[in-house]
């Protein structure tokens, strides 16, 4: 059994087909005026409009931003990036350590965006470990960097802390 047979799903006849050809065949669809088409990508809307519904305000906001910095994976790969007011290529910007950076940052958000969204626990742990994770290049690369540039996270991470896992809206909402 290979990776895409584990995910199954049904076709239009009730036979099983492996989901990525299932998946496959939905985004490749070439008539895009079919009911089924659209269907499918309202369920999606759907569900999504209903579990930001479910949401907190709070953390309706924090899945906003999620999502909208997770944008930061496919920009990592554009050029036109600059360093030190100095235009570098692509090849410099990932060298130096930018691109993966700006990458990771593009990954994380989008997988908190995806677990804020389907409420999954771990979710909450990786929101504030990204939150304090914004300390380490302020004692890495600047030693002698100023208090404030240590506090703010930190202190934001405590804030961050309490709301995933005290408050009590998101605490029912993540069914704890």
């Amino acid at each position: 059994m290979n990776y895409s047979q584990l995910f199954q799903a049904k076709n239009g006849c009730g036979e099983q087909v492996p989901f990525v050809k299932f998946w496959k065949n939905f985004i490749r669809q070439k008539n895009f005026e079919s009911a089924d088409f659209y269907l499918k990508l309202m369920r999606l809307f759907q569900a999504i409009k209903i579990a930001i519904g479910r949401m907190p305000s709070g953390l309706r906001t924090a899945t906003f931003l999620c999502a909208l910095f997770s944008v930061c994976v496919p920009l990592s790969f554009l050029p036109g990036w600059h360093i030190n007011d100095t235009p570098v290529s692509i090849t410099e910007f990932w060298l130096c350590g930018g691109g993966p950076i700006v990458f990771t940052f593009g990954i994380v958000c989008g997988l908190l965006a995806y677990g804020f969204l389907c409420a999954r626990r771990w979710s909450r742990s990786l929101f504030v470990i990204a939150i304090l994770s914004l300390t380490f290049p302020a004692v890495y690369f600047d030693p002698a960097a100023q208090v404030e540039s240590f506090a703010i996270p930190v202190v934001f991470g405590a804030l961050a802390f309490w709301y995933v896992f005290y408050r009590k809206t998101v605490r029912i909402y993540f069914s704890v």
